[in-house]
């Protein structure tokens, strides 16, 4: 369960729309990572404190940045980006994408 940690390493060399990161966040919790192509980068963009990317897609560079969180200060959280990652804003999204004429 994620809710009682207090990070969430993710070492999957590919993460397209990285659900279990957006969990996280939504949780207030940071998320280590390796630098995968996919949602992440975007992740990271918008929740600059709380995404810690590796520098290479290596065991060892994850290392030093599971290491780097611990020493990071607490993430920030944006209560206005937090609250985009609502279910029901994801909801309100999905539907709307799913349903438009285009």
């Amino acid at each position: 369960e994620l809710a009682g940690c207090d990070a969430l390493i993710l070492s999957s060399r590919y993460e397209g729309n990285p659900n279990v990161a957006l969990e996280a966040i939504s949780l207030q919790m940071s998320v280590i990572s390796l630098p995968t192509p996919g949602g992440l980068n975007e992740l990271k963009e918008r929740f600059p404190s709380a995404v810690i990317l590796a520098q290479e897609n290596t065991p060892s560079s994850l290392a030093k940045a599971i290491t780097s969180w611990g020493h990071a200060p607490e993430p920030t959280f944006s209560i206005h980006a937090l609250e985009e990652l609502s279910p029901e804003m994801v909801f309100r999204e999905y539907t709307k994408h799913l349903f438009s004429d285009s």
